[in-house]
């Protein structure tokens, strides 16, 4: 089973801040949505899971957090492994770093891309193919570098030349 191509657009305009994504594809296509060559080389190692989130409060929203940089939105993060990756080998590392982010409030949720349908009764142990997180950050770019320093991008796991941050808003 394959995920099928998704292509999305989102654009908001709010008084002088425009802010535009492009998702290319869900289906680990060959089209990059990184404009540098290697994003490992320009690694922020200022901020991991355990930063801790601002905890000033948006008046717009008391639910939201502010920083002096603005408010702090929620991710979706797909992140596909390397066809050669180690994933397991450093499962323990990775899931340490989780469960900081956790503790922080920086990821909400997060889990395994599989290959196939679990229910499927032919396939009984799909095969892990990436990961998805639902994250908080102040931005795009706080969210990417959270996703850089992970162990899984700097041991090679995730091929984070397809690494995908998506603007979400959540219902429940």
């Amino acid at each position: 089973m394959s995920i099928s191509p998704i292509i999305l657009r989102i654009s908001r305009h709010a008084g002088k801040r425009a802010f535009q994504a492009n998702i290319l594809s869900i289906d680990y296509g060959h089209r990059q949505t990184s404009s540098t060559a290697s994003p490992r080389k320009e690694i922020d190692t200022e901020i991991k899971w355990n930063s801790p989130l601002p905890r000033k409060q948006s008046s717009a929203s008391p639910t939201r957090a502010m920083d002096g940089n603005g408010v702090v939105s929620t991710y979706l993060v797909i992140a596909p492994d390397l066809s050669n990756s180690n994933r397991l080998a450093i499962r323990e590392e990775h899931l340490k770093m989780a469960q900081e982010g956790l503790k922080t409030g920086r990821i909400v949720n997060a889990g395994a891309i599989l290959d196939s349908d679990p229910s499927d009764a032919n396939d009984f142990l799909p095969k892990m193919m990436g990961s998805w997180l639902l994250i908080k950050a102040t931005s795009i770019e706080e969210a990417r570098r959270l996703c850089l320093n992970d162990v899984y991008s700097t041991k090679s796991t995730w091929d984070v030349s397809k690494l995908q941050i998506m603007p979400v808003k959540t219902i429940v």
